[in-house]
């Protein structure tokens, strides 16, 4: 997925989800900080390449971390040669756990934006090494390409779903009574 698909179905996974995971209503300096623990849980994944949108603001980091993966000998980067090494791994999704234990609602909120973003990959042809370092990848058996029509398709279908949501409307009803399950 593209950065910005990323930050926006993050995002919008978080305004449809968060009322069930915090049992509070934030206030709203703690909604904001969420908000943005989300966004850069949503973007830290990619810090290993130095083209991402977060990667390209911080090349001290992305840059090293794309060379002891390997990765600046294939660019121009295309999906099927970034290696989406250990930043997309359990293990860096551990450790962000770590950093922020504490801190419950920071750590669940980059977690949710973390694990999105894999989620997102995973719905593309190159996949996740999840368990890196081992290639074994996950990916969906339903994939689009990257910055394709599905993934835009995806991407505002569930930020409609959002804005929808954070308007008022039970989106969740709404699509049990649509569907006859309700």
């Amino acid at each position: 997925m593209l950065g910005r698909n990323h930050v926006i179905s993050s995002v919008s996974g978080w305004v449809l989800v968060q009322p069930y995971l915090t049992n509070h209503q934030p206030e709203p300096m703690e909604a904001a900080i969420s908000l943005a623990a989300v966004i850069l849980g949503s973007l830290l994944p990619d810090i290993d390449h130095p083209d991402s949108l977060l990667g390209r603001r911080v090349k001290f980091i992305s840059v090293p971390l794309s060379y002891l993966q390997g990765d600046r000998s294939l660019l121009p980067w295309s999906e099927d040669s970034h290696s989406r090494g250990i930043t997309h791994s359990i293990w860096a999704l551990m450790a962000c756990w770590w950093l922020f234990a504490g801190q419950d609602t920071v750590a669940m909120a980059l977690a949710f934006g973390f694990v999105a973003h894999l989620v997102g990959d995973a719905l593309t042809p190159a996949g996740v090494r999840l368990f890196w370092p081992f290639n074994f990848k996950i990916r969906s058996p339903l994939c689009f390409r990257t910055g394709g029509f599905i993934e835009y398709l995806f991407t505002t279908s569930l930020a409609t779903f959002a804005a929808m949501h954070w308007l008022g409307v039970d989106v969740f009803e709404q699509l049990k009574t649509v569907s006859g399950l309700g």
